[in-house]
């Protein structure tokens, strides 16, 4: 097939992660929101942002790369206050019997926290700029990566996807050796900062690893995902 595979492998893969944040940004800003589009919306600006670090020695532009990465985890930062609001409306529900008095007060502020942040952030107040820009400034970001996909005839195909797996490799065992390196001695201490960090480079080597999964399909178990749940009942 004629172009680059090795870029055309990069760009399905972030394409996948673009369209799945449009989808969740849809979800929230309909007539009445959806709770979990909420927490979609933040993951998937976690992959996103996961996939573009990934890659990011790979597909150049890194002025515009930086700016939507900040943008993504702005919007992430943006609805923490109303994913705080909805799990801890769940958490109420989940003691059962009668709501107190206090109980009820409690929801109800929740409840306009929750409401308040979603209107804000549909409106771009926040981060000053409305949300549906976010997915269409992260499509012609592929499109420019697209475009040296499509074009010319490498002579070896194969050797720019064995190179492209040899670098994928490399990303991973960095990560899993940020991930190793932490000090142990504060975890042993129960640290709610160290816990937190871990779970972070935990994260962050999940999204390498899933980003770069159908390169080696016979390799990735999902252990580290049933790992870092562990942790996070801890935080």
């Amino acid at each position: 097939a004629p172009g680059r595979p090795d870029l055309r492998f990069i760009a399905d893969r972030l394409a996948e992660r673009v369209h799945r944040l449009e989808q969740a940004l849809e979800r929230l800003s309909g007539e009445k929101t959806d709770p979990e589009a909420v927490h979609d919306v933040r993951v998937t600006c976690r992959r996103l942002v996961g996939g573009l670090d990934a890659c990011r020695n790979e597909i150049g532009h890194r002025k515009r790369v930086k700016k939507l990465r900040r943008e993504l985890q702005g919007l992430r930062r943006s609805l923490g206050t109303a994913r705080e609001a909805e799990v801890g409306r769940k958490t109420l529900e989940a003691f059962g019997g009668a709501v107190t008095r206090e109980e009820e007060i409690l929801l109800g502020f929740l409840d306009a926290a929750f409401s308040r942040e979603i209107k804000a952030v549909r409106a771009g107040e926040i981060t000053g700029r409305p949300r549906s820009t976010l997915a269409a400034r992260a499509r012609r970001l592929l499109i420019r990566l697209i475009e040296p996909s499509l074009s010319g005839s490498p002579a070896k195909p194969d050797t720019l996807m064995r190179d492209l797996r040899s670098r994928a490799l490399s990303v991973m065992r960095a990560g899993r050796a940020e991930l190793l390196g932490r000090p142990r001695e504060p975890l042993l201490q129960g640290d709610d900062a160290a816990l937190h960090q871990l779970r972070i480079s935990g994260k962050k080597l999940r999204y390498t690893m899933e980003f770069y999964e159908p390169l080696f399909p016979s390799r990735m178990d999902g252990r580290l995902q049933d790992g870092d749940a562990q942790f996070h009942p801890l935080l």
